[in-house]
Parts: structure tokens; C-alpha cells; sequence
């Protein structure tokens, strides 16, 4: 989900970017509008600098990547495996 925490959070476009190049390394394809989708449906729940005019203070203050991930909940899929396995 490393994009899918982006666009809430009013990450960098960039991030697209560097995984399609990650992807492509490794030999994954991505579908890129699936991610266009994505960020179309995905509000933004975060209003950070540069872009934005909250501080990550701010961000943290408010609960932080918890709080964003409890937002986007309905759009997580919460079977996919992560660090913890």
C-alpha cells in the first residue's frame, strides 16, 4: 500500500514515479491507472508542507499514519501481508 498512503497524506507524485522504476527492476508490472484511479477516489486527509499548510507536528499531533490509515480503512485491503508477515 506505499502509494495508497500517499495520496491521502498529500505525498509527492514522485512516489508513483519511484515504484513504477523500483517495479520495473524487479520485473513487476504496475498498472499505473489503478493508481490514477486510486488517487481520484482517495480524499485527502492530510495538509502537509510543502504543499499544504499544516507542519508534520501537526500530523503527528492528530493521531498520525494511524489516524490516516483508520480513514482510509474502506479502502485498504487488510489481508495483504505486511512486515510483521
Amino acid at each position: 500500500m506505499p502509494c495508497g498512503s500517499c495520496s491521502p497524506s498529500s505525498g509527492s507524485t514522485n512516489a508513483i514515479v519511484h515504484l513504477a522504476a523500483i517495479a520495473g527492476r524487479v520485473g513487476v508490472d504496475i498498472d499505473l491507472d489503478a493508481f490514477s484511479r486510486l488517487s481520484d477516489e482517495t480524499p485527502v486527509l492530510v495538509n502537509l508542507k510543502p504543499v499544504g499548510d499544516g507542519y508534520m507536528e501537526d500530523f503527528n499531533t492528530a493521531g498520525g499514519l494511524d489516524a490516516v490509515l483508520r480513514g482510509i480503512a474502506d479502502k485498504l485491503n487488510l489481508e495483504t501481508r505486511d512486515v510483521t508477515g
